[in-house]
């Protein structure tokens, strides 16, 4: 009898141990569905963020790039972005009841997408494309197959890191652009942390718009598209241009490093989620 409670009291201690190693060694793509799903089930979001990216040019420079989300799950969401230092740079887009609006002070006007994906992609300059992450993570419905997690491939679990005292899994990946780590937090799957590096080639990027602009099919709406595509691809390669100066055409590294403040409660002030245009941001 004395050796069976032996053998009880040290599976009782024992067991937990084991779960928490099985809780520790999940899979990379096992995560990242956990992620989705958590984003997918919020019923609230807010969080702030910023971006630092390094262009590793002939004259390497740094910019910094201030972000803010606001989310209730009946669709409605704000996003808003600018560059510190760029007294001009505030870009806001909001959608109320279905009706999308959005407004950067560099065009100073405001304009209203057709939908959510025009919305976003318009946005990619000037938040330096942390506008196609969260957003995307929480309307599912509407970017399912087409998020942020989506477009990686040769996902790895690298370990574990705390992130500004949160304990993460750091993933590793590859998307169109070049490499990703991805630090998800360990207690609510939302993201903390995200490392990208890539090049950017201009001479490149024009051909593709070049090849994007001559493309006609049958489909007017996939032409549509297809413009759309061009324009915000402009707009980006304008961007880039401003950053270079009057630096060659020549390729060049970018650095990216998006730090996440996310927030979870029962309600949100409503005014986060109110679209304000045309006001001034502490720079």
């Amino acid at each position: 009898m004395k050796s069976v409670a032996v053998l009880f009291l040290s599976l009782l201690f024992i067991s937990p141990c084991f779960a928490k190693n099985k809780r520790d060694t999940r899979s990379a793509d096992s995560i990242i569905r956990l992620s989705e799903k958590a984003y997918a089930n919020l019923k609230t979001y807010t969080d702030s963020g910023k971006l630092i990216q390094t262009f590793l040019t002939v004259n390497p420079f740094k910019t910094a790039i201030i972000f803010k989300t606001a989310y209730i799950n009946t669709g409605n969401i704000n996003f808003e972005c600018y560059t510190i230092g760029k007294s001009n740079s505030l870009y806001t887009l909001n959608r109320t009841d279905n009706i999308i609006k959005t407004w950067w002070g560099i065009l100073n006007r405001i304009d209203t997408p057709p939908g959510m994906s025009n919305a976003l992609a318009g946005a990619t300059s000037a938040s330096g494309a942390s506008s196609a992450i969260v957003p995307k993570l929480l309307l599912s419905v509407e970017f399912k197959k087409n998020n942020f997690y989506s477009m990686i491939s040769k996902l790895v679990l690298a370990g574990q890191e705390q992130v500004n005292g949160k304990d993460c899994y750091k993933i590793t990946g590859t998307n169109t652009r070049g490499s990703v780590i991805i630090w998800i937090a360990k207690k609510d799957f939302l993201i903390r942390k995200i490392e990208a590096e890539y090049i950017v080639d201009p001479a490149k990027n024009e051909a593709m718009m070049r090849t994007i602009a001559a493309t006609k099919t049958k489909d007017e709406s996939l032409n549509k598209k297809l413009q759309t595509t061009v324009k915000n691809m402009e707009m980006i390669h304008k961007m880039d241009s401003i950053r270079r100066g009057k630096l060659s055409g020549a390729a060049f590294t970018v650095k990216e490093t998006f730090f996440y403040f996310p927030t979870v409660a029962g309600k949100i002030n409503p005014d986060l989620l109110k679209f304000r245009p045309n006001r001034e941001v502490v720079l």
